[in-house]
């Protein structure tokens, strides 16, 4: 089963027992996890509709939906931070902390123990998912990451509030969990942000690329070489080469064919490839400005 539809239903579960801790206790930690499962269940909901819109084939989106899951994934994370983050924030500003007692009973301890341990089990789960991804990386297991990492450590950090009702533990715990949810969601969504704006492969990436049309028998030069990301597994190359100065047709396409046939064995990355072979210049070569350029950008 794939990770975000098994994440839906443990997600309900850990929200309905961490709901039943925090009735049973007073904790800010357990109410945070409480709101972050609800959070997390609707964020992945959305998640859900995103890949499976990405499927769908629609003629004005010539590039398929691939992009619509890096969105998804972006308001998912604003969701369950922005729900989580706030909580705690409005409780901490507005509760006299001096005054504030963890209180709990068995049946809050063992609920948010479940809790925990699911939580920890669907962490692990994603991780064994992802490392078995290879190069297929799908950014709604990115987003996932996210969102079972800080579940494992509300969970953690719930359970310890309710089991050793320590007020440091369950105020500390709670700014612990607030500070890593917003850290891992700006690095993920800086993540996303890049390629929905169209960040360029890799540099060595683009070098390898470049290199290998150089030495395909018949081109000359290469006097355009531009490629972006339209997913993290999908680029997209739009290339100009020199041929020979009287090129006719049929050579010309044959020539294109192979140029595409080997940049997507070199990068499969490359889905897309789109070439113009023009005749050759009697300028001086630009493929040396190119690779300047290529060696100019950051990594």
């Amino acid at each position: 089963m794939h990770p975000v539809k098994l994440g839906i239903f443990l997600n309900t579960v850990s929200m309905i027992l961490l709901g039943i801790g925090a009735l049973n206790s007073q904790s800010l930690s357990v109410g945070a996890g409480f709101l972050n499962d609800l959070a997390d269940t609707l964020g992945l909901t959305i998640l859900l509709i995103g890949r499976r819109n990405a499927k769908r084939k629609i003629s004005w989106y010539p590039f398929g939906l691939e992009r619509g899951a890096y969105v998804a994934s972006l308001i998912a994370l604003m969701i369950f931070s922005g729900t989580v983050v706030g909580y705690v924030v409005n409780k901490i500003m507005y509760t006299n902390l001096e005054d504030f007692h963890v209180s709990s009973n068995y049946l809050s301890i063992t609920s948010t123990l479940l809790a925990m341990m699911l939580n920890l089990t669907v962490f692990g789960y994603v991780l064994i998912f992802y490392t078995r991804m290879g190069r297929d990386h799908d950014p709604s297991i990115r987003s996932m990451i996210v969102d079972t990492s800080a579940d494992s450590l509300t969970g953690v950090v719930s359970f310890l509030a309710v089991y050793t009702r320590d007020r440091f533990v369950d105020i500390a715990g709670s700014i612990i969990i607030v500070g890593i949810i917003i850290t891992l969601s700006i690095a993920t969504g800086l993540r996303f942000y890049e390629v929905l704006v169209g960040r360029s492969p890799p540099k060595k990436v683009l070098k390898k690329v470049l290199d290998a049309i150089l030495n395909i028998n018949g081109v000359v030069d290469v006097n355009l070489f531009k490629a972006v990301m339209l997913t993290e597994d999908t680029y997209l190359l739009i290339l100009q080469v020199e041929a020979a100065e009287h090129i006719g047709v049929k050579e010309a396409e044959a020539l294109s064919d192979n140029i595409e046939r080997i940049v997507k064995s070199v990068e499969p990355r490359f889905k897309y490839v789109y070439i113009e072979v023009v005749p050759r210049k009697a300028e001086p070569p630009t493929f040396k400005q190119i690779i300047r350029e290529i060696d100019g950008m950051s990594e």
